[in-house]
């Protein structure tokens, strides 16, 4: 895997996009699926971060696993 796809594809979560695309990107039919991609996000960020000998706060939160502004 190429360094450009690995960075693309840290957040990439197959079955939000799905849904989202299933409901014409309306969220909150995706329930199920956003709080997965939130949980998988994270734990990513934090395996990629602990690789790398760093340390993050148990709260925190990926800039991809932040919620949209409401429109």
């Amino acid at each position: 895997m190429s360094t450009s796809s690995a960075k693309q594809s840290l957040c990439d979560y197959e079955p939000l996009q799905q849904c989202l695309k299933a409901n014409n990107g309306d969220r909150a039919k995706c329930t199920k699926e956003w709080d997965a991609f939130q949980q998988a996000c994270q734990k990513r960020k934090q395996a990629e971060q602990a690789a790398r000998g760093q340390s993050i706060p148990a709260k925190s939160e990926c800039e991809a696993c932040k919620a949209p502004p409401a429109n």
